[in-house]
């Protein structure tokens, strides 16, 4: 009896031993860059890729989560998160009062605006790295309710930037301050806007019939926004680079070599959003192809009121005026324009959205193990794009299967035998 008293205790202490290495070898996978990062948006990027990796262990969604805020306004309890938002910001699109070398950045009246905006900004990044350590239905929920302290923070950042243009203009070598913090705070709230949406499609929230304006929203709008606003910043960091460059600024014929601030980094980023659109796109027409053909079963109308559901889908986004928010007379008539074309035309447009998609995240050196996947699904939905709009199962009324085990956001097409 004894014997098999001791070896409980010793089984139980076995079996946590290895729980705990367990868990040290997933933080295994935190590289040893990460305080180094400089951009929320890797950081962001970084806590949702463990969160998948590692959805179901709340330990180590919450350990992650401490180890990176241990307090509201300290990253790593070393820095203060506000001038983590300031280098984000920097790096992102380099507004001329954060730089040195402008005068802006030792005017009083002009650093303490940027102080206060930061400290304003604090609380909703603060929240928004909270988010990041729950499961993924959880996160989904915090951010719809959170998307409306967007619409507040793009207020502040337009009159911050209104009022720095002012101070700017009465330099010496006056330089526009217009459009800078709003465009990055723009650039993370559509960040938050497309991740809710996509979040639905992992989470199997939505019905096959209403993956249409889903689609229609990320295609036509928020990935378009996203590469624009990344589009944006990139141009205004050359103007940067080329005003600070000493040869520009004695009028040299020849345009000076630039010292590209962004790197690779965001130029990836760039390709990975024009790939996300080129997808969304694909699914866009191939969903116009199959209600064209009527493969795509809809709900009873005594049941349903497409309207309403529209805008039970899209209801967080109501509060914010940048980008504003697209009513269901917008889609109501996208479909019905849509639906014009002939479905093998819209399957053969579909297929060169995939096609699209795979030859930007291709074209990309040493891609992630994501793009792998959305490359994997990419060329299985090219082909049989292709093969419907060549005349297979035509006029049939099987609905297509979506199949999601690829990847968690993008389904792969398939004919149901």
């Amino acid at each position: 009896m004894g014997e098999k008293r001791t070896a409980a205790p010793l089984t139980h202490l076995v079996v946590g031993l290895l729980c705990f290495l367990f868990l040290l070898l997933r933080f295994m996978y935190v590289p040893e860059s990460v305080p180094e990062w400089p951009k929320l948006s890797l950081f962001g990027n970084f806590f949702m890729d463990f969160s998948k990796k590692f959805s179901p262990c709340l330990l180590s969604r919450s350990i992650l989560q401490t180890l990176y805020l241990p307090t509201h306004d300290m990253v790593f309890g070393t820095k203060k998160l506000t001038e983590v938002l300031k280098e984000s910001a920097k790096s992102f699109i380099a507004p001329p009062v954060l730089l040195a070398e402008n005068p802006l950045s030792s005017n009083p009246a002009a650093c303490n605006c940027v102080d206060s905006f930061f400290a304003y900004n604090e609380h909703t990044f603060s929240v928004l790295f909270e988010i990041c350590g729950y499961n993924r239905a959880r996160q989904r929920d915090k951010l719809g309710i959170m998307l409306s302290n967007f619409a507040n923070l793009q207020d502040e950042a337009e009159r911050v930037d209104a009022y720095l243009h002012q101070l700017s203009m009465k330099n010496e070598n006056p330089r526009q301050h217009l459009a800078c913090f709003g465009t990055w705070v723009l650039y993370h709230c559509l960040r938050a806007m497309s991740f809710f949406l996509l979040s639905g499609l992992e989470l199997e929230l939505y019905s096959v019939h209403e993956y249409l304006y889903i689609f229609w929203y990320l295609y036509q709008f928020l990935f378009g926004w996203i590469v624009s606003a990344l589009t944006r910043a990139d141009t205004f960091l050359v103007e940067q680079d080329y005003v600070a460059d000493p040869k520009a600024a004695k009028g040299s014929q020849k345009k000076p070599k630039v010292k590209k601030r962004k790197g690779k980094t965001d130029a990836k980023e760039i390709i990975f959003n024009q790939a996300m659109q080129n997808m969304c796109g694909g699914y866009y027409k191939a969903l116009g192809g199959f209600i064209a053909e009527e493969r795509i079963p809809e709900p009873l109308p005594t049941f349903d009121n497409e309207k309403v559901r529209f805008e039970h889908r899209f209801a967080p986004f109501a509060a914010l005026s940048t980008p504003p928010p697209m009513a269901y007379s917008d889609f109501k008539m996208m479909k019905t324009y849509l639906l014009k074309s002939p479905a093998g035309e819209l399957y053969a447009s579909a297929a060169k959205h995939f096609h699209e998609a795979r030859v930007l995240l291709e074209s990309y050196p040493n891609p992630d193990e994501e793009w792998h996947e959305i490359v994997k699904v990419a060329k299985m939905n090219f082909v049989m794009m292709n093969l419907l709009a060549s005349g297979l199962n035509w006029q049939s009324r099987t609905p297509p299967e979506f199949d999601f085990s690829c990847h968690r956001f993008f389904p792969i097409i398939k004919q149901r035998k």
